[in-house]
Order: structure tokens, then C-alpha cells, then sequence
């Protein structure tokens, strides 16, 4: 009896030791998932944190963009401004010159008809002709200086619309990079 007693108290010495291993286990699993968690807490909380960072990033460059866009559409607007003042100065001082020019051809038509009619008058005649050549010389220098301003008109107001171009290309270019 007493040797059945003592081998139960073994096997019961062993299951408890057994249980206690197990316990043992289950406790370092625990404490592994405890740290998991709180790991896993932490960085779930990092994340939230980023997350809101970058909102906050988010609506500072939107901010900025629409300023900037905001700026751009006013350097346009002023560019486009300019741009329609430089064509209507253009156009007057092409009016003007076209006037002129009308002016001068209808004074060289008023003097070859002077010229005709003085040339019955021959010294009188070659003296008012050498004064009408000089006169058309004159005349011819200024219709050229006028034709030279109006093509210098003409290259500034392509040159005034090539900006213009550029500058639409620099907007869109920039506006596909912002957004």
C-alpha cells in the first residue's frame, strides 16, 4: 500500500511538474504577446501620428498651390494686360506712320504736277526741279525710316507674343508639377 501510495505521489509530482512547465509556457507566450501588443500599440500610434503630419503637409502645399496659382493668374492677367496695350500702341503708331506715309505720297504727287507745270519756265524750271529731287531724297529717306519702324514694330509685337507663349508654357508646366 505504501508503495502504491508512493507511486501515485510520484506520477502526481510529475503531472504537477508537467502542469506547471505548461503553465510555465503559456506564461512566457503571454508575456511574448503582452510585448507584441504594446509593441504593435506603439507603433499603430506612430502611424496615426505620421498620418496626421502628412494631412497637415498635405494642406499646406494645397494652400501654397492655390496661392501660387492665385499669383500666376495675376502675372498672366498683368502680362496680357501689357500685351494688349503694346498692340494698340502698334496699331497707332502704325496708323500714324500709314498716315504719314499717305501725307508724303500725296506731296510727291502734288509736286511732280508743280514740276510739270513750272517746267515751261526752264531756269526757273531746273532750280525748282533740283529743289523737288532733294525734296523726293528726303522724302524717300523718311518713307524708308518709316518702313524700318514699322518692322521693328512688327518684330517686338512677334517677340511681345512669344513671351506670351513662353510664359503659358511655364504656368502649364508648373501646374502639372504642383498637382
Amino acid at each position: 500500500m505504501w508503495f502504491q501510495l508512493i507511486n501515485e505521489n510520484h506520477g502526481l509530482k510529475k503531472g504537477i511538474q508537467e502542469v506547471e512547465r505548461i503553465n510555465a509556457d503559456k506564461d512566457q507566450q503571454l508575456i511574448v504577446l503582452q510585448r507584441k501588443t504594446q509593441a504593435d500599440a506603439v507603433e499603430l500610434m506612430t502611424l496615426r501620428k505620421a498620418c496626421q503630419l502628412q494631412k497637415e503637409e498635405m494642406a499646406e502645399m494645397e494652400y501654397r498651390a492655390q496661392s501660387v496659382t492665385g499669383e500666376i493668374n495675376e502675372a498672366r492677367d498683368k502680362c496680357k494686360e501689357q500685351l494688349a496695350a503694346q498692340e494698340a500702341a502698334f496699331e497707332a503708331e502704325k496708323t500714324a506712320i500709314n498716315n504719314r506715309l499717305h501725307d508724303v505720297l500725296s506731296n510727291e504727287a502734288n509736286l511732280l504736277n508743280r514740276i510739270n507745270s513750272l517746267e515751261s519756265q526752264e531756269s526757273y524750271a531746273r532750280a525748282e526741279v533740283d529743289k523737288v529731287l532733294f525734296r523726293e531724297r528726303e522724302m524717300a529717306e523718311t518713307l524708308q525710316q518709316l518702313q524700318y519702324k514699322v518692322e521693328c514694330l512688327g518684330r517686338d509685337l512677334d517677340n511681345a507674343n512669344d513671351v506670351n507663349y513662353i510664359f503659358v508654357h511655364i504656368f502649364t508646366t508648373f501646374l502639372s508639377i504642383i498637382f
